[in-house]
């Protein structure tokens, strides 16, 4: 009877270190992702303040970007008739 009640013990005490190793893991990744979260937040912010200040520029060739190349004949006549599907 002893020997049963040392094994329900021992098997408790490992549910239990098994259960807070689990608990440790998922509150390191939590952590992590708001790591992640925050540096890019702050990557974000920085680069609003350089496109705000001008020190991004554009280095597309066209002048007006509404006036594409796909507009053209032979890109139409180009694509495929038919995208995906059967």
């Amino acid at each position: 009877m002893e020997n049963i009640k040392n094994t329900e013990n021992k098997n408790e005490m490992q549910n239990k270190k098994s259960a807070n190793r689990s608990s440790y893991i998922i509150l390191a990744i939590v952590a992590l992702l708001f790591v992640f979260s925050a540096v890019q937040a702050v990557q974000i912010n920085s680069f609003e303040e350089k496109i705000t200040n001008g020190a991004i520029v554009s280095t597309s060739s066209n002048a007006n970007p509404s006036s594409s190349s796909s507009n053209s004949p032979s890109a139409k006549s180009s694509a495929p008739t038919m995208v995906g599907g059967c």
